[in-house]
């Protein structure tokens, strides 16, 4: 199996082929709702050795189905910025995939697993307002978390962020190739509540006026729909003001 947590394993294309050669395999029958995608956030290794594990990945589901699609995605997290890495593969019906988290120091405030951890960071605004920014905690002072906090006001700006998806979109149109945001996304615990919605708005909004479909990270955990984060329910506990920002 492949652990998602750490970096990707130089061997991880035998284990993809003989995972795929089961699910392309118990899978190829079922309704067209069903879809494939090669490997979630591949990370920690190169953007072209991955481009090729993909491809060769990609070829052998072919063998065993010709009819589902198959999400296909650069390294890097699956980062918008390496998608021009992956080649034209010669394959059909393939969905390019990219995940959206800009900037990282508002949506994953409060997060333990980046690094260094973000944890203490709490309160961090979007749009920006330099009123509001919060200081930069004392352990992450002299980390990349500072840098861009100090240059939040240009780094967190929405033309900055319209200018970020711009990239995918011209992936798309260049490539003429159906393009997927597979993620997206804020951490809830450390942000404040209608900034977060603030943020879902002009995201999605942006989203689909370059014509992408989209998926945010989960309904029901710390990136989801309601509040609180656990244990709520759909009846009593839906951020209404996030579900109409999403459309």
């Amino acid at each position: 199996t492949i652990d998602p947590a750490i970096p990707t394993e130089k061997d991880v294309e035998k284990v993809l082929h003989k995972e795929w050669a089961q699910l392309a395999t118990r899978y190829r029958d079922r309704s067209d709702f069903v879809v494939f995608e090669v490997l979630n956030e591949p990370h920690g290794i190169d953007v072209v050795k991955w481009a090729k594990i993909q491809g060769r990945v990609v070829a052998a589901i072919r063998t065993i189905d010709t009819r589902h699609a198959i999400i296909v995605g650069a390294a890097n997290f699956n980062s918008y910025r390496d998608m021009a890495s992956l080649p034209a593969y010669p394959e059909k019906n393939l969905i390019y995939t990219f995940h959206f988290y800009d900037p990282m120091v508002f949506t994953h405030q409060g997060a333990s697993w980046t690094a260094p951890s973000l944890t203490p960071l709490s309160g961090g605004p979007f749009p920006p307002e330099s009123g509001r920014m919060p200081p930069v905690p004392a352990k992450l002072k002299g980390t990349w978390i500072e840098n861009d906090l100090t240059g939040y006001a240009s780094l967190a700006a929405p033309e900055r962020i319209e200018a970020a998806l711009d990239i995918p979109a011209r992936f798309a149109a260049e490539r003429k190739v159906p393009v997927f945001c597979g993620e997206l996304g804020v951490y809830i615990p450390n942000a404040p509540a209608s900034d977060r919605v603030a943020w879902h708005r002009l995201v999605r909004t942006a989203l689909e006026k370059r014509g992408f479909s989209w998926a945010i990270w989960d309904a029901y955990g710390y990136f989801g729909l309601l509040n609180p984060a656990q244990g709520g329910s759909i009846e009593h506990d839906l951020n209404l003001p996030l579900v109409a920002a999403l459309g």
